[in-house]
């Protein structure tokens, strides 16, 4: 029961701080939006190798829940791929799994996101 609290209680904790970071994002006119995306998946790798990829997954599952009511559509999109290479980046640690492989899979993650982010919201606001 106890290591349940603990569970619950670091989980709230990573998605306050994402949370936080989300909103002064949000005041500050979106200038820490570049960062944000080498930023927010430190807080799931962490939580993931502690616990576990399921526990990871339904703070990361909650973060991103919260970005979509807290802030922009994209910086959503942007912070829902952040979690999943938290996620993935976080398992392979644990699970001490090569070097090449977690930053091939960051690297398509982020390539993945950038074309959305590129020919996606391009389409969709006329560019």
């Amino acid at each position: 029961m106890r290591n349940n609290v603990r569970r619950i209680t670091d989980g709230a904790v990573m998605a306050a701080l994402l949370g936080l970071l989300i909103v002064l994002d949000g005041q500050s006119g979106m200038i820490i939006d570049g960062l944000l995306f080498w930023v927010l998946p430190i807080p799931i790798i962490v939580y993931t190798v502690k616990y576990d990829v399921s526990s990871g997954f339904m703070v990361a599952t909650a973060i991103t829940i919260m970005a979509f009511i807290l802030t922009l559509p994209h910086i959503a999109i942007l912070i829902g791929f952040s979690n999943l290479i938290g996620l993935v980046y976080g398992f392979s640690v644990k699970k001490e799994f090569d070097s090449k492989f977690i930053l091939l899979f960051t690297f398509i993650t982020t390539f993945v996101y950038y074309l959305i982010s590129l020919v996606l919201f391009a389409g969709f606001f006329g560019y």
